[in-house]
């Protein structure tokens, strides 16, 4: 991994080491989501601590108390040092990392920013502004429930940004991200979409343009440089053997919406060799795809079969586009039987070079 502390808290994740770490907490209990818990920072006696499931993370929505697990020991006894919280989940994971202190409050400076945007940004898909937003969505044939566990956001405006988030954060930092995300959707109604690292940390948002189409209706609006080896959605598809390969991000958002499991986006960019070395990582073998080219697919295949493992297609029908539009035109569990039925990529190759050729 790029990142040792990613892989660290991935690790820890799939152990559910969250049950070791607040389980001594008052009224600990398992919840759809994570955990929730009495917040251990200020006096209650009923749980208002929520601690997530799918990423390292806590927060208390009485006192505002939030972060990683890292900061979590640092904030809860006091003698604690970075490297004291460190060595423990080491030891708890059976590995040895090397990261600082100072990238370590970097990397969770800028993951709680983006959290931050990305609630403004939810808040403000809901708003009278966001209407066309909202209209673009129906329109493709998304449903409220869909749209909310997707957690897509509209690009908020500088000044709501400010009146909500300056408080929290440095003016330095908060004034780059906002220039940024204004300029990358250059005053056309964009879409937020929350890119996730392995570990389900927030460290890029993408925008997605809802006056375009193609290739360029995509844009990142943040920093990706953290990001340039992880597939999106990669954090939901963790440890599994046999992954399901889509191209747009909205197309891996529905499927996994739909019960998908094992779902990555790759973008324009194709399934590239980082993607996929990042996904043999995590313990994928086996690769379903369903891609929205002959080039990127019979691509896809070459690197499947060069890093040893299995590829098959999805025989999603010509008409359809992408396996969005296929999902939104046919029932919920069509497009899962169609995962059942796919054509090896052998047979794939043979029938499209021969009517290529």
């Amino acid at each position: 991994m790029d990142n040792d502390l990613e892989g660290l808290y991935a690790t820890l994740l799939d152990r559910k080491f969250q049950i070791v770490l607040f389980g001594d907490l008052q009224e600990f209990q398992s919840t759809a989501d994570g955990y929730t818990a009495c917040c251990p920072f200020h006096a209650e006696s009923i749980p208002t601590v929520l601690i997530h499931g799918t990423r390292p993370g806590y927060f208390c929505f009485v006192c505002g108390a939030r972060g990683d697990w890292i900061e979590y020991q640092l904030r809860r006894k006091t003698a604690v040092s970075y490297q004291d919280a460190l060595h423990r989940l080491e030891a708890e994971a059976a590995v040895s990392i090397s990261t600082d202190e100072t990238a370590w409050r970097e990397e969770l400076l800028n993951s709680e920013l983006l959290e931050a945007v990305q609630v403004q940004s939810i808040a403000e898909l809901w708003s009278e502004t966001a209407l066309d937003a909202r209209a673009y969505l129906t329109d493709r044939g998304y449903t409220q429930e869909e749209i909310e566990g997707m957690e897509l956001g509209f690009i908020p405006t500088a000044q709501s940004l400010l009146d909500n988030l300056t408080e929290r954060f440095p003016s330095p930092l908060l004034d780059a991200t906002i220039e940024r995300m204004l300029a990358a959707c250059a005053g056309k109604p964009t879409l937020t979409i929350p890119y996730r690292d392995t570990a389900g940390r927030l460290m890029g948002l993408y925008g997605r343009s809802v006056t375009e189409e193609g290739a360029m209706a995509y844009r990142p609006l943040t920093d990706m440089s953290r990001l340039k080896y992880i597939p999106f959605l990669m954090h939901r598809a963790r440890g599994s053997a046999q992954i399901v390969v889509v191209q747009g991000f909205l197309d891996a958002l529905l499927a996994d919406q739909i019960g998908i499991k094992g779902v990555i986006g790759v973008g324009s960019s194709g399934l590239t060799p980082d993607f996929l070395a990042t996904a043999v990582s995590y313990g994928a073998r086996r690769f379903l795809l369903s891609l929205d080219s002959v080039h990127s697919t019979a691509q896809a295949i070459e690197r499947i079969k060069a890093a040893g493992c299995e590829a098959a297609v999805v025989n999603r029908p010509e008409k359809y586009p992408d396996t969005d539009a296929y999902i939104r035109d046919s029932c919920i569990n069509k497009f899962g039987k169609l995962l059942e039925k796919t054509v090896p990529a052998e047979d794939w190759l043979s029938r499209h070079l021969e009517s290529s050729s």
